[in-house]
């Protein structure tokens, strides 16, 4: 598991893992590369440590500090804000095309409007798309201070229009 990772201390050569027999059984250590294989005129480090229990260390080691509370309450915070992010900017995009669209419509409406149609229809219609663009209004700039508020990471609710971070909604959050 670490063979390539490791590297001797007195001559910089990677550490290897090695076996050699003790008895009936077979122990695994790491070992100086250089003073195995070139000799001791390369590098006198001859001292050897059990695969086990290296291997072992840095397992209890990596663990610690992956588990602290406090990066996985940050991993946790990040990977949230994230998929916020993604979710509002889809939001925002979609309230934007429907934007565009009633506005199409109600172009549209004014068109037919000067070419002389039926005018009680054309107007309530004209009512209906100008309501709807007046709400989709309100929903792209609700989502656009929401997305700010995030990035900053104040809280907002002020009744003043001006949150913690001073950016200016406008609107009730």
């Amino acid at each position: 598991m670490l063979t390539g990772h490791l590297t001797c201390a007195r001559c910089g050569s990677s550490m290897e893992a090695r076996s050699r027999h003790h008895g009936r059984t077979r122990v695994y250590f790491y070992g100086c590369a250089a003073d195995h294989r070139r000799g001791r005129s390369v590098c006198d480090n001859n001292l050897s440590v059990p695969l086990l229990s290296a291997e072992d260390s840095v397992v209890q080691a990596v663990e610690a500090r992956l588990l602290d509370s406090r990066i996985l309450a940050a991993a946790a915070t990040e990977a949230t804000a994230r998929l916020t992010a993604r979710h509002d900017e889809g939001r925002f995009v979609a309230v934007e095309q429907d934007l565009a669209s009633v506005t199409d419509e109600l172009s549209r409406l004014a068109t037919a409007i000067a070419s002389g149609g039926p005018l009680p229809s054309l107007l309530g219609a004209v009512s209906e798309r100008e309501e709807r663009r007046e709400v989709l209004g309100g929903r792209a700039t609700r989502t656009v201070v929401g997305c700010a508020r995030k990035a900053c990471g104040c809280i907002g609710g002020s009744t003043t229009g001006y949150d913690t971070c001073g950016i200016t909604t406008g609107i009730a959050p």
